[in-house]
């Protein structure tokens, strides 16, 4: 699974990150279709 988080700080998005469950590279780009939004 690859989990991509953004950080919001001041209302600004500060920064995206982009990682695998497992600490392996992403090896492809991901489709936007494939998201699935979850708010913490």
């Amino acid at each position: 699974m690859i989990h991509v988080l953004l950080h919001v700080v001041d209302g600004f998005a500060k920064e995206l990150e982009i990682y695998r469950e497992d600490s392996g590279r992403v090896q492809r780009a991901i489709a936007p279709e494939d998201l699935q939004l979850m708010i913490l």
